[in-house]
């Protein structure tokens, strides 16, 4: 079972990256969850993205310490992730993205600051070789806006995705009540 924020993911993938395939909560070795895996194989391109859909501003706290753990979480999750992709689609070129609609930038001298940590967070990642893509705050938003005009271009039904047909019905009303008016 997945979420609407990983459908949002998988849709885009499917529509906007053309992976023709896509899979939602990929069970790997040693406990590890890829929230959403789409695979292009006319392009040999795997995209590896995790998704955080906290509507409050993302950030995750650590149980034990209780205190904010966002930059350590997505670290060793990404790490994970490349291990458990990068030696099943090594001729592949490997897309690694964090989905999250809002990333908060903290005030000014806050202890604690979640887009620091994200950003953090993707330069270390950088050294061990994965290229993190954030789709975070107005790229999230830009996505969302893709997949709305790819349902405007859909004529026939879109039910075995909710979100393209709750996209395609919402534009399609909003050209029906502009001709009415």
């Amino acid at each position: 079972m997945h979420n609407i924020a990983e459908e949002i993911t998988g849709e885009w993938l499917r529509h906007i990256k053309k992976c023709e395939f896509v899979e939602y909560n990929v069970k790997g070795p040693h406990q590890t969850e890829i929230d959403v895996i789409g695979l292009n194989i006319i392009n040999k391109e795997i995209y590896v993205c995790e998704v955080a859909a906290h509507i409050h501003g993302l950030q995750y706290v650590d149980p034990q310490k209780r205190r904010p753990d966002t930059e350590n979480r997505f670290i060793h999750k990404f790490t994970k992730d490349q291990e458990y992709v990068h030696p099943h689609f090594d001729n592949f070129t490997k897309h690694y993205m964090l989905w999250s609609p809002i990333v908060k930038s903290s005030k000014e001298g806050a202890k604690y600051d979640a887009l620091k940590s994200v950003l953090n967070a993707k330069e270390v990642l950088k050294k061990s070789g994965i290229d993190l893509e954030l789709v975070i705050n107005e790229r999230y938003h830009a996505a969302i806006q893709d997949l709305r005009k790819e349902a405007l271009k859909q004529t026939h039904d879109l039910s075995n995705s909710s979100v393209l047909r709750y996209l395609q019905i919402e534009e399609y009303l909003n050209k029906y009540l502009s001709i009415k008016k």
